[in-house]
C-alpha cells in the first residue's frame, strides 16, 4: 500500500513540471528534483530540508559562477573551488548543504555552456520553485498528523 508521502511527491513533482513550463524554465528537471528532496515525512522536515537544499544552492551556484569566469577548466581548479564552497558552509555553519553545494558548483563550473550567471540563477529560482511546491503540498495535502510520522 502506498502512503500520503508517495502520493505528495508525485503532485509536487507534476505540479513543479507544470509550473516550470508554463513560466518557460529551460529545465524543469531541477525543480521536480527539488521537491523530490524537499519532501520529507514531516511539514517541518520539509523546512529544513529545503533550507539546506537552498543554502547549498546559493553557495555552489555563487561559487560555481565565479570560478566559471575564470574558465580554468582543470580538475585541479574545480578541487580548490570545492575546497573553497566547503569552506564558506563551514565558516557558516551549513555543513547539511555541503553534499548540494559542491553538485551544484560542479555543474555551474565544469559544464557551463554560456553564459554562468545565467546558469547560476536560474538553478537558484528553480530549486526555489521546487523547495516551495513540496512544502505547500506536504503542508496543505495531507499534513502529517504526528510530528514523526513517516508514511510511504
Amino acid at each position: 500500500m502506498i502512503g500520503w508521502r508517495i502520493i505528495k511527491t508525485g503532485i509536487a513533482v507534476a505540479l513543479c513540471i507544470w509550473i516550470a513550463e508554463l513560466f518557460k524554465f529551460q529545465h524543469p528537471f531541477y525543480s521536480a528534483i527539488a521537491a523530490v528532496i524537499a519532501m520529507q515525512a514531516t511539514v517541518e522536515g520539509s523546512l529544513i530540508s529545503g533550507v539546506h537544499r537552498m543554502q547549498g544552492t546559493i553557495v555552489g551556484a555563487l561559487t560555481g559562477y565565479l570560478f566559471a569566469l575564470v574558465a580554468v577548466r582543470s580538475p585541479l581548479w574545480t578541487g580548490l573551488g570545492l575546497i573553497l564552497t566547503m569552506a564558506i558552509l563551514k565558516y557558516l555553519k551549513w555543513q547539511k548543504a555541503m553534499t548540494i553545494a559542491c553538485v551544484v558548483f560542479i555543474a555551474i563550473s565544469v559544464n557551463i555552456k554560456g553564459k554562468p550567471l545565467d546558469y547560476a540563477f536560474n538553478r537558484i529560482i528553480d530549486t526555489a520553485l521546487g523547495i516551495s511546491v513540496a512544502y505547500l503540498v506536504n503542508r496543505l495535502v495531507a499534513p502529517p498528523r504526528r510530528r514523526d510520522e513517516d508514511t510511504y
